[in-house]
């Protein structure tokens, strides 16, 4: 998250109140992740979580124009 300026607080934001959810293309050797999305301010804040991991585990994270 540091890497990428990601805050806590965006990732926040994307996982309780997404504008858009979807499946992340399968990477072979990989568990499946979902997609969460959320606009915060010009750019898109992308959280990727491993597919029905409880509690929520978070893969990544990365902006999107």
């Amino acid at each position: 998250m540091d890497e990428r300026g990601v805050t806590e607080s965006d990732v926040r934001a994307a996982l309780e109140d997404p504008d858009r959810t979807r499946r992340a293309e399968p990477l072979e050797g990989s568990p499946p992740s979902i997609i969460y999305w959320r606009r915060i301010g010009r750019r898109r804040c992308k959280v990727y979580v491993q597919a029905g991991s409880r509690p929520m585990l978070v893969v990544t994270v990365a902006w999107s124009r």
